[in-house]
């Protein structure tokens, strides 16, 4: 065995392995997390499509044609995101705003809004804040088959 007495060297430093934490076990889509390799805005989108899907007014990622734009605000107490979505109709295509609002809290709550869009770049939308980012190459990469 080569330990550092054996290769000639007499100062040793000992430290002990900091104590092993496992990830948590429930995590939600919309809280950043160090266990997870999947970026907030990805799972943003998830959770949101996943809303979607139970709304009446939804749909389902299969629909999902392409994402043309995006917006995230990520803090400690809540996370929001905002998508401009390209869908699959049949032979049509349409476009909506999916934005999703998750609040962590003792009574953790979610809101999901979808808006119906026409030719305009991003919806108009209340407040302030928003930056929207049109690089979403990573996100329609996911979409691929």
């Amino acid at each position: 065995m080569n330990t550092p007495e054996a290769l000639g060297n007499t100062s040793t430093t000992s430290r002990e392995a900091p104590p092993y934490q496992a990830p948590p076990k429930e995590t939600h889509p919309g809280m950043l997390s160090v266990f997870t390799i999947v970026p907030p805005i990805l799972q943003g989108f998830l959770r949101a499509v996943e809303l979607a899907a139970e709304d009446d007014r939804g749909f389902a990622l299969m629909d999902v044609r392409h994402v043309e734009a995006t917006w995230e605000i990520v803090d400690g107490d809540a996370s929001a995101y905002g998508f401009v979505l390209a869908l699959h109709d049949g032979h049509n295509s349409r476009r909506l705003y999916l934005q999703y609002v998750c609040v962590f809290s003792e009574d953790e709550s979610e809101e999901l809004e979808i808006l119906p869009m026409q030719d305009e770049r991003y919806p108009q939308l209340e407040g302030g804040g928003i930056i929207w980012n049109d690089e979403v190459a990573d996100l329609n990469r996911f979409l691929r088959p």
